[in-house]
């Protein structure tokens, strides 16, 4: 049975209990006037029993004064028939006088009799009502916590459920207030409104969390039914509740997951371009990310096939396996390039996720994509500088791997403890989730960054902004890998963060290539390189020779080798000419 179905109920037998006692007591009432009815019909028979004796006595006494007359009558026969009549006439009229009175005693004989009969019968059916009332108490006592108040709030009444449920006994509740459960999550508003409505006569429901007596919390599903006095005035408050503690823990669980979720889709807004398509591949949702990379505003997105991104660079066969994948339920990821609004091309890594209904076929997909059009590019230099080096090809490939383990996640509380991780976290850290799970961020401290750059870091997030930058971190094993690392805090009703989350994307390939190619170029600094054309002009001039020589490039380009150069040779430069264009031995001169 639903709450409102126990409810209404409820609010069905408190009514019959009201009507019935209400009926009752007007039985009784009825009783009470009838026997005193009958007390009074009583006295009054026996006077009138008193009187028709005295009448009765007084009938002798005229019968006998008649005979009396009569003889007299006969005695002096001068009497007259008028005097007969008269005699004749007193007998009838006292005859008469005890018949009414007779058959009147019989009448009010029969109406008591009657009323005795009426009695018994109210009495009867008062008993049955009371059993009727006294099982429903049981049964209500049995399935519900009920409580019952003057009109001053005072507890007159509460049963067994009532003291195991709030954890006080009945003489620590009889006589105190229900404030003794409050447990201040409820307004002074909330309980005006409710003190309102019953003291009108209204019948109240709602729910309420109240406070045990060993401090803990449970919720109750309460309706409060005034029970009105002949004047129509409530004379007390009947609550009857249902324990809904599970049913609210239930509630506020399923809201603390829906809020983790819609964190996790913010933070994922924040770090991805997100799309959502229907089956035929139409599109139904984009992320701001989404619109800011391929130039179209959502408005002409949406109701769009992905077709209208499509730059040509990949074969029909591409898109076919694609498609085939994530119809089967199965997700995709791979890295496409597109072509934006404007013409220019971008190229993002795509993870396609098909949501499945409950025939196991797709709803929809979500693609998640991330702009790696920096990293191709790494790439296609890499490739055009590396073209003949296998090492270089082999090196591309691990960093491309590297980048493609994208989605490193972990979420921090505000002290900055850790309190999730994901398996990339785990995998690139080397650390389990055990290890991780309570410790601070500073078990992966490389010792790179200043103080400074954290500090910087803290106060941004602190402040409740989303903070993106590169980190150096060390792994379990003391190597040394690189992040690409937006932090999103996730902020309370206070307006203060509570949680921060954490995506991070493996950079550590592109750094180490960074780092190789500006080691290249040191290297090539430090040789001293100077070319001259056919003419002897330099035309080319490095830093290592800049420190050599001692000129700048600008200093140097353009000029003869030889003008600028003669000091360094122990003879004079046309010498050095003759020497080389002489015949050497044996040559003729």
């Amino acid at each position: 049975m639903s709450p409102e179905d126990h409810a209404k109920a409820t609010l069905n037998i408190l009514q019959d209990f009201s009507d019935d006692k209400a009926h009752m007591e007007e039985t009784q009432h009825a009783i009470f006037n009838i026997l005193q009815d009958f007390s009074e019909e009583k006295r009054w028979l026996e006077e009138t029993q008193r009187a028709t004796l005295n009448l009765l006595e007084d009938f002798d006494a005229e019968r006998t004064k008649a005979e009396d007359i009569s003889l007299a009558v006969k005695r002096e026969m001068d009497v007259s028939a008028k005097a007969r009549a008269q005699v004749n006439t007193l007998n009838a009229e006292l005859e008469e006088r005890v018949e009414q009175r007779t058959a009147a005693l019989q009448s009010e004989i029969t109406e008591r009799r009657r009323a005795e009969e009426a009695v018994k019968e109210s009495l009867a059916t008062s008993k049955a009502a009371l059993k009727d009332l006294a099982d429903q108490k049981f049964a209500l006592d049995q399935h519900a916590i009920v409580a019952v108040t003057d009109v001053q709030g005072t507890i007159t009444y509460v049963n067994d459920k009532f003291c195991a449920i709030s954890q006080f006994s009945k003489e620590e509740l009889i006589g105190q207030n229900h404030r003794i459960l409050n447990s201040r999550h409820h307004s002074k508003e909330f309980f005006q409104q409710m003190y309102q409505t019953i003291a009108k006569g209204k019948v109240w429901h709602g729910e309420i969390k109240n406070r045990a007596k060993d401090g803990s919390i449970y919720w109750v599903d309460t309706t409060i039914v005034p029970t009105l006095s002949t004047e129509g005035k409530p004379r007390q408050y009947v609550a009857i509740r249902a324990d809904i503690t599970e049913r609210k823990r239930a509630e506020d669980a399923s809201q603390a997951a829906f809020k983790e979720l819609a964190d996790q889709k913010f933070a994922l807004d924040q770090h991805a371009i997100v799309a959502v398509t229907d089956v035929q591949g139409t599109i139904t949702y984009v992320n701001d990310k989404f619109c800011v990379i391929s130039q179209y505003s959502e408005d002409e997105l949406i109701g769009r096939n992905h077709r209208i991104l499509n730059s040509g660079h990949h074969s029909k066969e591409f898109f076919q396996t694609m498609y085939h994948t994530i119809a089967n339920g199965k997700v995709w990821h791979g890295e496409i390039k597109n072509r934006a609004k404007d013409g220019s091309s971008y190229w993002v890594d795509t993870t396609i996720v098909p949501t499945l209904g409950a025939e196991g076929k797709p709803q929809q997909y979500v693609a998640i994509r991330a702009d790696i059009t920096e990293r191709k590019r790494a790439e296609q230099t890499v490739k055009e500088s590396l073209a003949t080096s296998e090492a270089a090809f082999k090196e591309l490939a691990d960093q491309k791997f590297a980048l493609d383990q994208h989605a490193i996640v972990a979420i921090t509380d505000v002290q900055g403890t850790i309190t999730y991780v994901n398996d990339k976290f785990c995998a690139i850290s080397q650390y389990s989730k055990d290890e991780l799970i309570g410790q601070n961020h500073r078990i992966l401290n490389s010792g790179h960054h200043p103080r400074e750059f954290f500090q910087a870091m803290y106060h941004a997030i602190a402040s409740g902004k989303v903070w993106h930058g590169e980190i150096k971190n060390r792994a379990k094993d003391g190597s040394i890998y690189w992040v690409d690392t937006t932090i999103v805090p996730f902020v309370g009703g206070d307006g203060k963060p509570r949680q921060y989350v954490a995506i991070r994307a493996d950079i550590t390939e592109r750094k180490l290539a960074g780092e190789a190619l500006l080691e290249q170029a040191r290297i090539l600094d430090l040789a001293q390189v100077m070319v001259r054309d056919t003419e002897g002009h330099i035309v080319l001039w490095n830093l290592g020779a800049e420190r050599l020589y001692g000129y700048s490039r600008e200093e140097a380009l353009g000029r003869s080798s030889h003008e600028l150069l003669q000091t360094e040779f122990p003879e004079p430069l046309e010498q050095i000419e003759t020497n080389s264009t002489a015949p050497g031995p044996g040559k003729a001169s």
